[in-house]
């Protein structure tokens, strides 16, 4: 790569919040990946799966599962689609997604929260876990 645009390449940050549950002996982690589209936050996401072992949750991969199904959210987000998705919106889908049993032993987050009323609203979904985002370990 030339070295003077590797200067130039956006940054996809992580942050990762270690979140205790009683019983287990390596506590889960969430990791969150926030960057600018091109940033390699998709990339970076698909290793941590790996790595870690635990679903990489992709903001863009859920709004497009969910739009294809029939449901109600469905119906909901229709609309946004071509559009802007609300930060309510966002924040039901997100939250419909980590309250699924397979994300006990933590999750990645790609693409969410993407404004300051998401992250505000995804800090107290952490706090409730038994973690803050002030705890959590910062990666770039």
């Amino acid at each position: 790569m030339d070295p003077t645009r590797r200067n130039k390449l956006p940054l996809a940050l992580a942050f990762v919040a270690a979140l205790p549950l009683s019983g287990q002996s390596q506590p889960p982690r969430t990791i969150i990946l926030i960057g600018p589209p091109g940033s390699g936050k998709t990339v970076q996401a698909e290793a941590l799966e790996k790595t870690y072992r635990i679903p990489a949750i992709s903001m863009a991969q859920l709004l497009r599962r969910e739009v294809s199904r029939k449901s109600p959210m469905a119906k909901a987000l229709a609309g946004s689609v071509d559009s802007i998705l609300s930060d309510d919106q966002a924040n039901d889908l997100m939250k419909a997604r980590i309250l699924r049993p397979d994300v006990a032993n933590g999750f990645i987050v790609d693409g969410y929260p993407a404004t300051a009323g998401q992250a505000k609203v995804f800090d107290q979904w952490l706090a409730e876990l038994g973690s803050t985002a002030g705890e959590a370990d910062i990666h770039i």
